[in-house]
């Protein structure tokens, strides 16, 4: 299944059946979370009713569907009563920050760079950048940032938030034994993992 052709909704409220047991996979056979599938019953102008079957209940499509809308003009529809269903943020900052390593990329920048790290802060939308010249410089530059703002914000950081994407193996890995977490994309399930103490 590709999900290009088949329905699907963030909104658990408007299936008059779910079946939860229900999985499945993308084209590029990315596990999804799939939380069920069901019917959809809808009320027509004429008085009439009509049911759309095979729906996908997939939590956090209500994002996908603003066409990936930044987290700041959400906010300001939820406040405005415009989107129902965003997901609270129940944790402080450097509780869940997620990470991202992209390049190379072409052309690379005057100093030679074609990599960039990218940390964003889950709770406060802050975010870090690094210029990076190599793929394996990203571990070196997360314990940067990670001692940086330690420091300025006078906690620890609690989880890093990966993609698997390489920038961590086993022997350069600062950081323990991943533990299962769910990536707010159409990415396989990704590792969540904690800093060593």
């Amino acid at each position: 299944m590709s999900g290009a052709s088949n329905h699907m909704t963030g909104r658990r409220g408007a299936f008059s059946k779910l079946d939860s047991s229900i999985t499945g996979t993308f084209g590029d056979n990315s596990v999804v979370d799939i939380a069920g599938k069901g019917t959809i019953l809808f009320s027509c102008s004429n008085g009439g009713h009509r049911a759309l079957t095979g729906v996908y209940y997939i939590p956090w499509r209500w994002h996908a569907q603003f066409g990936h809308l930044s987290f700041d003009a959400l906010g300001w529809m939820a406040r405005k009563g415009m989107v129902c269903g965003l997901p609270a943020i129940e944790h402080d900052p450097l509780e869940l920050v997620h990470d991202d390593l992209c390049g190379p990329i072409k052309p690379a920048t005057h100093g030679g760079r074609r990599y960039f790290l990218l940390l964003v802060d889950d709770s406060s939308r802050f975010m870090w950048l690094r210029l990076l010249t190599a793929k394996d410089h990203a571990v070196e530059a997360i314990k940067e940032i990670k001692a940086r703002a330690e420091m300025e914000m006078g906690k620890k950081l609690k989880v890093l938030r990966t993609d698997r994407g390489g920038e961590f193996d086993s022997r350069s890995s600062p950081i323990t034994a991943p533990a299962w977490a769910w990536n707010a994309t159409s990415q396989p399930l990704l590792p969540a993992v904690e800093w060593h103490r």
